[in-house]
């Protein structure tokens, strides 16, 4: 044996189990249409042959071919379903028109009214029932209530009062504030006006030996009392020049006394600075 003959021997065995199989399941087929239709079937199923092949044979020669294919089956026309008949139709009754009826017209000498017979009175004796005696309500005094509205007025007019004072006082403490204001302002400058003034009457005694020299400035502050005399005298700021800050300290003197001062409330001596420069002009601040 050939190693080709087993192989041959096999695939035989393999078609021939093929075409059983494909036979049984055109068989299942054919059989489930026909449970589910409920028609028979016209014809017979064709059957499929298979022609054996032995191992001998293919061993001497190759195997021919097998015609496998299936014969065509031809399946019955469908048979149409019979038509049911139409159930029949009773016959209906013919309905009866409603006529209406008149309404009975009652007269009213027909109406008799019946006699309502009357009930008597029958007398109901009370018995008397003791009440507990009640207490008197004491009712507000007219003259309670009317001294509770005077009451309240006067609160009313008390703190209305109040009100209005407290209003007055803060108009004349803004009053009194701008009058304080203006008699400062009246008095810086009557101030400005007066060391104007002594600088003035101090400049008409100043003798500067220096004049037109170097550039010499003293700085001087006088103190004067109510009167316009000199209380204190004393150098804010030196020129550096002896002699010069000598001679300006020399013309406040002689210039002395001074006109009374203009002063402001509660004050008794006016203080300002006179400063002399070496171009014969003097300054008051």
């Amino acid at each position: 044996m050939t190693p080709q003959q087993p192989i041959k021997l096999s695939l035989s065995l393999a078609i021939s189990i093929a075409l059983h199989a494909v036979f049984f399941m055109f068989l299942f087929i054919l059989f489930a249409i026909e449970g589910h239709t409920g028609l028979p079937l016209a014809q017979p199923p064709a059957m499929i042959t298979a022609t054996m092949v032995s191992a001998a044979s293919i061993a001497n020669d190759e195997p021919k071919p097998v015609d496998v294919t299936p014969t065509p089956k031809v399946l019955p026309e469908p048979v149409p379903a019979p038509t049911p008949a139409p159930a029949p139709v009773a016959p209906t009754k013919p309905v009866p028109a409603i006529v209406p009826q008149p309404t009975p017209v009652v007269k009213q000498a027909e109406i008799v009214k019946k006699p309502v017979p009357k009930k008597k009175n029958k007398r109901i004796k009370h018995k008397p029932v003791s009440q507990p005696a009640s207490k008197p309500v004491k009712k507000p005094a007219k003259k309670q209530q009317t001294d509770k509205q005077k009451q309240l007025a006067a609160a009313a007019a008390k703190k209305q009062k109040a009100l209005s004072q407290q209003l007055q006082a803060e108009a004349e403490a803004e009053l009194a504030a701008q009058a304080q204001a203006a008699e400062q302002a009246k008095i810086a400058a009557e101030q400005g006006a007066y060391k104007n003034a002594i600088s003035s009457q101090v400049s008409g005694v100043w003798i500067n030996p220096f004049q037109g020299g170097d550039q010499l400035q003293i700085s001087v502050q006088v103190t004067v009392d109510a009167q316009g005399n000199v209380i204190s005298m004393s150098i804010a700021q030196s020129s550096g020049n002896d002699i010069f800050d000598r001679q300006a300290l020399l013309a406040v003197r002689k210039a002395a006394p001074f006109a009374i001062p203009p002063l402001s409330q509660g004050q008794n001596q006016f203080t300002f600075t006179l400063r002399f420069f070496n171009n014969n002009t003097i300054g008051a601040l």
